[in-house]
């Protein structure tokens, strides 16, 4: 690797070299550092201590290492290569795709560069791209036991259940403790109804020392299995195992009260429109712009299935859990400016559309969808702020019978960003429905919102003839594929724990889960049941 004219340096960069193939990086990043403090612009200097920060982890140095090299050997591809899998690994997957192309063009480093094409394009959430790579990676190297486990990881994820299970199977062939492919082949036997034999396999990998994300994984999933098996009380017990584990050592469990979805802010919205109506607003001004549409509801609540069906209507695009407000959050419910929430200017109120348009317009995939849907169902919160930037707005409120609701809540193996760690706990998860309900109720009553509510019960048993109302109230005529919505699905990206569930076809086992858990869910029924009521469901 070394070039002629290092000079003085050449003993030291060779020393590097040689600690770098025999996999010390320490030294090699070390040795590098110490030419690189006598001569700041050694390129190949550089170049060791990039490659050697990326193996050791230390991102943030690999990339501006390996980006001064690339300004003046642009076309070196090691460090091209190296270049974007760092980059890949610090979540800049549109940034890392270039590098990773162009390495391709290196044979020895072609199975390393699409492999990280292929995760890259999996964070970029094109699973069907990815798919296609590790597909041509395993062409190239069949052995490669890591890319047979992820593409049947991703074929799971896009319920591809056959080619998942065969892949699945191969990659323990290849690899017999991969845990992502124990994990996915399991998985996948659970989804084709092999309940028994899918727990089995859970429990075996129970019995193995798991990463404790992956004994969560297994844990929740095998609570799954054994609800079908109607092994109830065994089932709750593993859920509960699964949320523990979590709560005990993942760093994102602890709860944000006072956070952007917390549960203060939900009940101090109720308050302020009491003391605010809606009458002392400072007037908006016209939007000539197509009002855009919210989804809102509770996670758990049909969001995802009503999400599902819309996305098939070929004039509609739903964004799908993006955080599309975000900035004009930011700018308007802080300590500075909430205040004077009630009393923007027509200016103010213009910007603040333009904010959401602009992230909306950035998330939106379809350019023939006349009808954009922003189905975030924590949006909620925040119906108070829509109503004040978009009078107009269109919103569709998702309902399910709140015990079900709840207990699916707890059952679910979420990421725990925003509100998600409620949902570890059940009598949390039941105090934070009940102020988000307290909170959309205050809203439905004191706005005059242009709101239509869609009740999942209804949508299970007549699909049709609740998706009629729902189109109408959207102004988007009547399209028969909404009736295959399944089918339009395949292999799309569905950004939530749901789509294991959206993928099958319409069952109603959903409705009245919570009655076999019907002691485990005494404990929270009186926050509960003055919501079942209000919602017209049956209190048993």
């Amino acid at each position: 690797m070394l070039t002629p004219g290092q000079g003085q340096h050449a003993p030291a960069l060779q020393a590097a070299e040689q600690a770098l193939v025999r996999g010390d990086f320490a030294s090699c990043a070390e040795t590098a550092s110490r030419v690189i403090a006598q001569d700041a612009i050694n390129v190949q200097a550089h170049l060791f201590r990039g490659v050697a920060s990326a193996q050791l982890g230390e991102l943030e140095r690999a990339v501006q290492d390996l980006l001064f090299v690339l300004e003046r050997q642009p076309d070196n591809l090691r460090a091209r290569f190296y270049l974007g899998q760092s980059l890949r690994r610090t979540g800049q997957f549109d940034a890392a795709l270039p590098h990773l192309q162009a390495a391709l063009d290196e044979p020895g480093l072609r199975p390393h560069a699409r492999f990280e094409l292929a995760r890259s394009f999996r964070g970029l959430g094109r699973f069907n791209t990815a798919i296609d790579h590790y597909r041509e990676l395993l062409r190239e190297a069949p052995n490669h036991a890591d890319a047979a486990a992820n593409l049947a990881m991703l074929l799971e994820k896009t319920s591809q259940l056959d080619d998942a299970l065969a892949w699945s199977e191969r990659a323990t062939l290849l690899a017999p403790a991969n845990v992502t492919a124990l994990l996915t082949r399991a998985r996948t036997t659970r989804r084709l109804g092999h309940f028994e034999d899918a727990a089995r396999q859970f429990e075996d990998l129970l019995a193995r020392d798991l990463p404790f994300r992956s004994r969560v994984i297994a844990a929740n999933q095998l609570g799954h299995c054994l609800d079908r098996l109607e092994r109830y009380d065994e089932a709750f017990e593993r859920f509960r195992e699964a949320n523990e584990l979590q709560k005990a050592h993942d760093p994102e469990a602890l709860v944000d009260h006072h956070g952007c979805y917390g549960i203060d802010l939900a009940r101090f919205f109720p308050g302020w429109l009491d003391e605010h109506p809606v009458e002392d607003w400072s007037p908006a001004p016209p939007d000539d712009r197509v009002p855009p549409v919210f989804l809102v509801g509770f996670p758990r609540s049909g969001t995802t299935l009503l999400d599902q069906v819309l996305s098939a209507h070929p004039r509609i695009e739903v964004i799908e859990e993006k955080e599309l407000l975000l900035e004009v959050r930011r700018q308007w419910i802080s300590k500075e400016n909430f205040p004077r929430l009630t009393a923007m200017s027509p200016e103010e109120i213009r910007e603040a559309r333009q904010l959401y348009r602009q992230a909306r317009a950035a998330a939106q995939t379809d350019p023939n969808a006349t009808v954009i849907v922003d189905k975030l169902p924590l949006n909620t919160m925040y119906l108070p702020l829509i109503h004040r930037l978009f009078p107009d707005a269109r919103i569709l409120f998702s309902v399910r019978d709140p015990r079900d609701v709840c207990l699916s809540c707890y059952f679910q193996s979420f990421s725990l960003v925003g509100a998600m760690p409620y949902f570890l706990d059940l009598q949390q998860t039941a105090e934070y429905y009940d102020a988000i309900m307290a909170l959309a109720e205050s809203a439905r009553e004191r706005l005059p919102l242009r709101e239509h509510t869609v009740r999942y019960e209804h949508l299970v048993t007549d699909l049709e003839g609740t998706l009629r109302p729902v189109l109408d109230h959207l102004d988007v005529p009547w399209h028969d594929a909404i009736l295959s919505y399944r089918e339009a699905a395949g292999g799309r990206d569905v950004n939530t724990p749901s789509y294991q569930q959206v993928s099958e076809p319409l069952y109603q086992r959903s409705i009245g889960r919570w009655k076999h858990y019907d002691q485990q869910m005494s404990t929270v029924e009186p926050l509960l049941l003055p919501w079942v009521e209000h919602f017209g469901f049956d209190a048993r």
